[in-house]
């Protein structure tokens, strides 16, 4: 098969949703190291701290930790099928000059990961409130599940020429649903004094 994307499958909570051929979801595989889980709403991907990516204290820096953050997010869209023009944006929002923007990023660390460390990264998307969506993840220590960093964030829509924000239209809303996770608020809290 040519195309990227297969036919529709039945997926998620009954509904159909695009998926990548059994090569093409091979080859991503192989290419991110990751893969879905949890009917396809979660993705997984290990990570190897390389030297690069540390500091003089032989730790993970935040701008790595960053870099992994916008890499995992993206990879989701690629295995899914829901990247078309970069960066994440569906085939309706490719149509309507529209793209993801970050709105908001919380992100706690509670332990940087050091250099040759595994990390499992888990990242999933959901609704927040009526034009956002909210894109969380958890970084674990591969070998012993300790907790390292969690991030939570929200996206909105921006028209790519006139760089105003875009309500979310149905079609496009259509598009993502299937790859919502169904939850209330996002895993970290804010608290503000």
């Amino acid at each position: 098969m040519n195309s990227f994307v297969a036919d529709s499958t039945p997926a998620v909570n009954g509904k159909y949703q695009k998926l990548t051929d059994d090569w093409e979801s091979k080859k991503l595989d192989l290419i991110t190291g990751g893969r879905l889980l949890q009917d396809g709403l979660v993705y997984r991907q290990n990570i190897s701290v390389r030297s690069f990516e540390i500091g003089g204290d032989r730790k993970m820096s935040f701008g790595a930790l960053l870099n992994h953050l916008q890499d995992t997010a993206l990879n989701q869209c690629r295995i899914t099928g829901l990247m078309v023009d970069g960066f994440g944006s569906t085939r309706e929002m490719s149509r309507n000059n529209l793209i993801w923007v970050v709105s908001t990023l919380h992100i706690v660390v509670d332990r940087y990961p050091t250099w040759t460390d595994v990390v499992e990264v888990d990242t999933w998307m959901y609704a927040s409130g009526k034009n956002g969506l909210g894109r969380d993840w958890i970084f674990r220590d591969s070998r012993t599940g300790e907790t390292l960093a969690s991030a939570t964030s929200v996206y909105v829509m921006m028209n790519k020429k006139t760089r105003r924000l875009s309500k979310i239209a149905k079609e496009m809303r259509d598009e993502i649903e299937p790859y919502l996770m169904d939850i209330e608020c996002p895993i970290i809290l804010f608290f503000f004094v």
